[in-house]
């Protein structure tokens, strides 16, 4: 369900003219926050992947992010051995001078189900919302 709301929110970027033309620092900018976040994710740091997020941050349902993770100050064990990591770059895409939406298709290897069982790896394709400044 999540892919799917991530690719909703990715095509309906896509249609969004782009309305701020933007430096390449910028789109750097914004590459680069990008590869921090899922190497943050990698590395399994809570204290840097929570400084990311926003106090009042939401999911796409609404649920309060990473709340797990504030309370527990660790990872779930279904996702403490999962990698992320970017195999196509699509594109930096400014809604507005501040906003931007990161485009690439990644790859996420190792979860495991509730039983410990390993899951097959997940492709999809993300669409990332950032404000700046770019984190």
């Amino acid at each position: 369900m999540r892919n799917y709301l991530i690719l909703a929110v990715a095509l309906l970027a896509s249609f969004t003219p782009n309305v701020a033309a933007q430096s390449v620092a910028d789109e750097v900018a914004v590459r680069t926050a990008t590869e921090q976040r899922i190497a943050i994710w990698n590395a399994k740091d809570v204290k840097a992947y929570l400084a990311l997020l926003d106090e009042d941050c939401e999911d796409w349902l609404g649920n309060p992010c990473a709340a797990g993770l504030r309370e527990s100050g660790e990872f779930p064990a279904t996702s403490k051995n999962a990698r992320g990591r970017i195999y196509e770059e699509i594109g930096v895409q400014f809604i507005t001078s501040d906003v931007a939406i990161h485009k690439y298709r990644a790859e996420w290897t190792g979860y495991l189900d509730a039983d410990g069982k390993p899951l097959p790896p997940i492709k999809n394709l993300r669409g990332y919302p950032s404000d700046g400044p770019w984190r």
